[in-house]
């Protein structure tokens, strides 16, 4: 009798082992999440874009307002660190330009303005989205400009380097690990600088810029 017991307890436990063997279920292995795009470290590139604003040139106020227009093309590096979301950087760029207000002249301008060279030093803050990165910036722009007074001596010109600053935000996409590509407006406030042609003459020029860009980081 106890050995029939002890055979049928056996053969429940054999019995509740196999069907505790089936509800054991082999899931496929699920692969790891890549992680999103980093945008830290540092970082250089290309631009090319156009520019425009008035020229203001004093005592001749207002008869010498124009608008000075052209395209500028030149170069940028900076470096970024990402917390989280959150992305702080600094970038320098230098960029070669036309800028001027020479299509003005034939309306009775006398000033004529001519931007050779527009540079900043700029901080950027931005949030990531990802590969994408949407940012404003600000900070130190500085530029180079011959002036001539055509009413005085359209013979002779000056050159000077007006410094002032500069402010925007952009956009940027990540194409690739190593290469992005940007959209940027910046304000630019280009402060005053006298020239001294005979007479001194203050000239005073603000712009809005557009570049687009490409990116290599490393």
């Amino acid at each position: 009798m106890i050995r029939n017991y002890v055979l049928g307890a056996a053969l429940a436990l054999c019995s509740t082992s196999a069907m505790a063997a089936d509800l054991i279920i082999d899931t496929p292995d699920v692969a790891p999440v890549a992680s999103a795009y980093d945008w830290s470290g540092f970082y250089a590139g290309v631009h090319i874009g156009a520019g425009s604003g008035p020229v203001t040139v004093l005592p001749l106020e207002p008869f010498d307002d124009s608008t000075a227009t052209g395209w500028l093309v030149g170069g940028q590096l900076g470096y970024n660190a990402q917390f989280d979301s959150f992305v702080l950087g600094i970038e320098g760029d230098i960029a070669w330009s036309n800028i001027n207000n020479q299509d003005d002249l034939d309306n009775g301008y006398e000033g004529e303005v001519n931007v050779n060279w527009l540079s900043t030093l700029r901080g950027r803050a931005g949030f990531a989205a990802d590969s994408a990165l949407f940012y404003v910036t600000a900070g130190l722009a500085v530029a180079g400009a011959d002036y001539t007074d055509h009413d005085w001596d359209p013979n002779e010109t000056l050159s000077g380097t007006h410094v002032g600053w500069a402010a925007g935000a952009g956009v940027e996409f990540a194409v690739t690990e190593e290469v992005s590509l940007k959209a940027e407006y910046l304000y630019v406030d280009l402060g005053k600088v006298t020239y001294d042609l005979g007479t001194p003459d203050d000239v005073s020029f603000n712009a809005h810029t557009f570049k687009a860009g490409v990116n290599f980081h490393f």
